[in-house]
């Protein structure tokens, strides 16, 4: 979160040259690669993170009117992997977030996007993406942060990722990493 915060603030992407963690590697490492976009180095003396010195020399360069507007989309801005989205599929996935944990049908963000549905369909398809995918790279990120970072119940994280109950929610969860949700929970403790 302190190097998106980072980026955000002096409004620069920082490349990240390596990750260092001060535990052992993980069995599983698949979910790493989507939140810590860089090598990654385990059994180190602390956490860090990794950049160009002269990276710092860049002035912060945001006001309170952009701090404002980042802090109702702080989850998307810092919490969830930066990944080029294309800038519908980036509009659509922000939008998701706001809304969250209600998930909008495709009329619903084509209305808050002020687009028509059609429109919107096809401008995502130009990206090679979609409304559904979106949505499941977002829930996705969203299940992977609270499985690890809170205590929340299976059932109410399959509620509120939109999911018909929790084993269709487990599904999805070992679709998207392989893995079952207790193992993954589990595997930082």
């Amino acid at each position: 979160m302190l190097w998106r915060l980072s980026a955000w603030l002096l409004n620069v992407p920082l490349p990240i040259r390596h990750f260092d963690f001060a535990y052992a590697a993980p069995e599983s490492q698949q979910g790493y690669g989507l939140v810590f976009p860089a090598p990654r180095r385990y059994g180190q003396k602390s956490f860090g993170y990794w950049f160009k010195v002269s990276e710092l020399e860049t002035p912060v360069s945001r006001d309170e009117h952009a701090l404002r507007v980042f802090l109702t989309d702080a989850y998307t801005q810092i919490i969830s992997p930066p990944r080029a989205f294309g800038a519908v599929g980036g509009k659509v996935r922000n939008c998701l977030m706001r809304n969250y944990p209600h998930w909008p049908s495709l009329e619903e963000v084509a209305a808050q996007l002020h687009t028509a549905p059609s429109r919107l369909q096809r401008h995502l398809a130009a990206e090679q993406t979609s409304l559904q995918w979106l949505k499941d790279d977002l829930r996705r990120d969203l299940a992977i942060s609270r499985l690890l970072w809170s205590r929340v119940s299976l059932v109410q994280l399959a509620s509120e990722l939109g999911f018909s109950d929790s084993a269709a929610f487990q599904r999805a969860f070992k679709r998207w990493t392989g893995q079952h949700c207790g193992a993954y929970r589990r595997r930082d403790k």
